[in-house]
């Protein structure tokens, strides 16, 4: 069972940040940065934030790097997921990536705007959220759970979708398991007891 699930949505200028204990919604928030600084300062914001929210839970969650988006922008994401690589190296705790519309599937569809996914998130799972990267992030966190087949998650499969105009494409939602997500870091389970030992030690 993952007791404490951390699912992030990444973006040098917004980032969301969701938190699942036990398989259901704790809490979230966006961490925003100055947009007057560079962007290498905006990343170290990030950075620090994100250190003080990933505090040794089971498993962290990111959305996959869209390859449709344009060369600068996926340099600078590649950054930050440089970054949260980092970060969970350091505490040993795994990190795994999750297909946009995979995640989407599970929530307003695949084919949901940001703003759309927004509103499902309200209204159906009644989580408020003040940004669309806090709501991504939120649904990266269902969507992920979902695709898991625990006990845990099954209050995040599909619900009756209740946004209007949509298409019976978009609402259909499969409860089949799709492809794994990919694994970027997977610590050993002995590598985990000795970092434990050596923060009791201190």
């Amino acid at each position: 069972m993952i007791k404490k699930l951390i699912a992030i949505d990444l973006s040098t200028t917004s980032t969301g940040v969701a938190i699942f204990m036990n398989g259901e919604y704790y809490k979230s928030r966006t961490i925003i940065p100055d947009k007057k600084l560079c962007v290498i300062n905006r990343i170290y914001h990030i950075y620090r934030e994100l250190k003080k929210v990933i505090d040794y839970p089971d498993m962290v969650v990111v959305e996959k790097a869209l390859s449709l988006q344009n060369g600068d922008t996926t340099i600078k994401l590649a950054k930050l997921h440089g970054v949260l690589l980092s970060i969970c190296m350091e505490q040993m705790v795994k990190l795994e990536e999750i297909d946009n519309q995979t995640w989407k599937k599970h929530v307003a569809g695949a084919k949901a705007d940001k703003k759309q996914t927004q509103d499902y998130i309200e209204k159906v799972y009644k989580i408020k959220t003040k940004t669309f990267d806090e709501s991504d992030a939120c649904g990266i966190g269902i969507g992920f759970l979902a695709e898991q087949n625990i006990p845990e998650a099954l209050k995040f499969k599909a619900k009756k979708p209740l946004l209007k105009k949509r298409s019976k494409k978009m609402n259909k939602v499969t409860t089949k398991k799709s492809l794994p997500s990919t694994g970027l870091f997977k610590p050993k389970k002995d590598d985990v007891e000795n970092l434990k030992k050596e923060r009791k030690n201190k």
